[in-house]
């Protein structure tokens, strides 16, 4: 019952809800893995010796010549950590909806 469709079955209208939750399983593990993804990656990787990137939670990454776009895709304003593959990191802010070009 601690995870989501665990008794064998779920349903829009929530039924294979549990009657508890316990941290360690299911909805504990999946924030777990994005803290940790988060703290070493950030919300934007860019590995600029490769020319590539990615976003996490809803941030588009294109490679453009010279630097990346980043583009919400979540309709809220927020700070972003950008992860660099050297180690170095800043914090940008992206509003809603918009894109923002980094060098």
């Amino acid at each position: 019952m601690e995870n989501y469709g665990h008794i064998g079955f779920a349903s829009p209208e929530g039924g294979g809800i549990g009657t508890f939750t316990i941290y360690d399983w299911g909805n504990g593990a999946a924030a777990e893995a994005w803290n940790r993804i988060r703290d070493h990656y950030g919300d934007v990787f860019l590995d600029t010796a490769r020319g590539q990137g990615f976003g996490i939670d809803s941030v588009a990454v294109t490679p453009e010549p010279g630097g990346y776009t980043l583009t919400d895709q979540t309709g809220v304003a927020r700070d972003l950590r950008v992860v660099s593959e050297d180690g170095s990191a800043q914090t940008i802010h992206l509003d809603a909806g918009a894109s923002i070009w980094l060098a």
